[in-house]
């Protein structure tokens, strides 16, 4: 039986078009871009710059529940060119705290 990535993910994801901006390693300032989706365990975001799978970056989320910014850590888990000069990154958030969690999953509810 052949099971599709989206088949097993463990959370719903909660469609974006959000404005986020983040921060790398290699980038001491910050940089805008999308939130395209999110779930308890990673995002979809939209870039401006090209980053590299096992990036960690720093995403700084103004969700629209009402609360102050999220501040979440992951890792670029892959990369995509858009051909625009845009770069669509898949990234995997690290030690998510659970009150950040249940934000997310509440939203995608």
């Amino acid at each position: 039986m052949d099971v599709s990535y989206s088949d097993r993910r463990v959370f719903d994801r909660l469609n974006g078009g959000f404005p986020l901006s983040f921060t790398n390693d290699e980038n001491k300032g910050s940089t805008e871009g999308l939130l395209e989706d999110i779930s308890g365990e990673g995002a979809r975001v939209t870039l401006q710059r090209h980053l590299s799978t096992d990036d960690t970056i720093t995403l700084h989320l103004d969700l629209p529940d009402g609360h102050t910014p999220l501040i979440l850590s992951g890792l670029v888990v892959w990369t995509k060119d858009r051909g625009t000069g845009d770069c669509e990154v898949g990234v995997r958030f690290k030690n998510v705290n659970l009150m950040h969690m249940h934000r997310i999953v509440k939203l995608c509810q």
